[in-house]
């Protein structure tokens, strides 16, 4: 066994010569045809509307609240879950009079310069072909499209890390020896962007350690010890610094506004564990006279005695077994966004493909990676020192976003991982015993995975161009496939008619930030344990009365029992003629007795409604 893993060894050592990365020169054309594809890819995600998302929504409102004169507060109140950078951006634009149509053109530029900034950089770690291949593979990855469309952290952190990496690489070239003045300059720089780029996504902090460890190593040539070590120490202290002040700023925040109020406080209500996955859809309710709750056993805290050494045994196996299949699952998310289709679905013969292809995508990652540490790539290993952490922290909670800063890499990683894993094959099938494991031509390889990423994204990545077409009387009839029209109709509802002082009162939490932002009024929730499963029950609404106590005048509710629509394809308005996802309840106080809600029948309002609207009125 130890010699077999010594002769595979061996052979993905002897593919040092990195033949592999297509060295052949890159015209001006092909340059010419890729920058414009991608300009005019990324000019048709333009929309002067804004799609609700609850991060958004976020930073919108911070925004709002820092061009305003309130400072980086969210409902009133001091917020530091988020980081300053991205709000900041968009208080300035906000300041100087652009709204939303500005802020897309600026979000979508950023994320341009951000490829621009990752090309160059690329080109002075791998040949020019591969690292144009390897942006525009980048630039046409679903997240990385939807990030740059919506308005999100995602295209300001992304233009400042690459930037950072690409003074950081200067600093590395053999031409600045004995020019201290420069390398200091790059290193300072360098320095800026990612601690700017922290400020905007905390995440960034995960690229110090390969970074650091980066500069060190390929500086050895062209600096002292000490001044390598300089730079080094001042690194991991600066951003030691800012880790120490953002954890300081989050253990003395006020959490009065951001914690969610749980159905605990109302009589006859189950104990919920509150750290059980929440399900969305199919989750059996129990009506009663104290209000509705949830009676979905896996969420419920019972005594089931002692657990045996055999049943942690199993535990530990059974998630630990999956964690391959997690990162391949990252890897494939993190390039072709619309494959977590083929992992979640339902389908027995889809979901084997799935487990296949993650599987697949993780052990070619892991060959790619291997082959980095033997040809000593530092910084393509310090861009993949940054995922590590983040796969381990989550798991099998896949969150593509953070794959974004280090698209390129993940892309480039493959491509090798691919070119050894063909090679390998091909000297099995000819039987080939020679160690020159580099022969067989695979340059077919990179085209093909670039090919497969666009086939994979572009088509979502078209229905969403779509959805940015429509006209502002179509734009949320169609987004979510009308689910929220409802929800924008809800809130204009309340912008025209609620008091300021009004608190309103949501069962769905991750849309409450969208209320927020789109009403300016303080939005409250129950922890989703009071789910609407049928908007016909009349019976069941008795229940849900009593259990709020008649607290708000406002209640929005999101009905449980329809699919939320994942995609903009059109359909009819779906508070016109279909189910309904929202509906609004206002409180009725009905003489010698206590207050009930009842439906809202509110008007379609038009999205230029809240284009129209000064900021300080929201």
């Amino acid at each position: 066994m130890k010699q077999r893993l010594l002769y595979i060894w061996h052979n993905l050592h002897q593919s040092r010569s990195f033949s592999f990365e297509d060295d052949r020169p890159l015209s001006t054309r092909t340059k010419i045809i890729a920058v414009t594809s991608i300009l005019i890819l990324y000019a048709l995600f333009y929309s002067p509307w804004w799609y609700p998302l609850s991060d958004s929504a976020l930073y919108l409102s911070l925004a709002r609240a820092i061009a305003t004169g309130n400072g980086h507060t969210y409902m009133g109140e001091i917020f530091t879950q988020v980081p300053p950078g991205t709000p900041l951006l968009l208080a300035a634009i906000i300041t100087l009079g652009g709204g939303i149509a500005a802020i897309h053109i600026t979000m979508i530029s950023l994320m341009l310069i951000g490829h621009l900034l990752a090309y160059l950089t690329l080109k002075q770690w791998v040949t020019p072909r591969l690292a144009l291949i390897a942006t525009c593979a980048t630039a046409i990855s679903y997240w990385v499209m939807h990030a740059a469309m919506t308005i999100m952290s995602d295209p300001l952190a992304y233009a400042l890390v690459w930037g950072a990496l690409l003074s950081a690489t200067s600093l590395t070239q053999p031409n600045l020896k004995s020019r201290v003045a420069k390398q200091w300059t790059l290193f300072v720089l360098a320095s800026i962007m990612l601690a700017l780029a922290f400020e905007n996504r905390i995440a960034v902090v995960l690229l110090i350690p390969g970074i650091s460890f980066a500069i060190f190593i390929l500086t050895r040539n062209i600096t002292s010890p000490r001044l390598r070590t300089s730079w080094v120490v001042i690194l991991i202290a600066v951003f030691g610094l800012l880790v120490f002040d953002y954890t300081r700023q989050r253990s003395t925040r006020h959490y009065k506004f951001d914690r969610l109020v749980t159905l605990e406080q109302f009589p006859g209500a189950q104990k919920i564990d509150p750290m059980a996955p929440q399900p969305f859809t199919n989750t059996p309710i129990q009506a009663s006279d104290e209000g509705y709750t949830l009676t979905d056993k896996r969420n419920q805290i019972t005594d089931q005695g002692p657990r045996t050494f055999t049943m942690k045994l199993e535990r530990l196996i059974r998630r630990n077994a999956q964690r391959p299949y997690n990162i391949g699952r990252w890897i494939s998310e993190g390039l072709a966004g619309p494959s977590a289709a083929v992992f979640q679905s339902k389908n027995t013969l889809i979901n084997i493909l799935g487990l296949v292809a993650g599987v697949s995508a993780a052990i070619i990652f892991l060959v790619g990676t291997i082959a980095l540490i033997t040809h000593q790539r530092w910084w393509l290993l310090a861009a993949i020192a940054y995922a590590i952490p983040i796969w381990i922290r989550w798991s099998d909670r896949i969150k593509p976003r953070y794959m974004i800063l280090i698209a390129p890499v993940l892309f480039i990683t493959l491509y090798f991982g691919s070119r050894i894993s063909w090679a390998w094959i091909s000297k099995k099938i000819k039987r080939d015993n020679s160690d020159n494991v580099a022969k067989p031509n695979g340059r077919w390889i990179m085209p093909v995975l670039l090919i497969l990423l666009a086939v994979a994204n572009l088509p979502a990545a078209a229905v969403d161009i779509h959805l940015r077409r429509a006209n502002a009387s179509e734009f949320y009839d169609h987004a979510r496939a009308g689910s929220l029209s409802e929800l924008i109709d809800i809130a204009a509802h309340i912008q025209r008619h609620a008091r300021a002082n009004d608190e309103i009162w949501i069962n769905r939490g991750f849309f409450r930030r969208v209320v927020f932002y789109l009403t300016g009024r303080k939005i409250k929730n129950l922890r989703r344990d009071i789910i609407i499963e049928d908007p016909n029950d009349t019976k069941g609404f008795k229940g849900f009365n009593r259990a709020l106590e008649n607290k708000s005048r406002y209640y929005i509710v999101f009905y449980n029992q329809y699919p939320w629509p994942q995609w903009h394809i059109p359909r009819i308005k779906v508070n016109k003629n279909g189910p309904r996802y929202w509906q609004l309840f206002e409180r009725h106080r009905v003489p010698g007795k206590k207050a009930v809600y009842k439906p809202v029948n509110v008007q379609s309002a038009n999205p230029s409604y809240f284009q129209n609207i000064p900021w300080s009125a929201l």
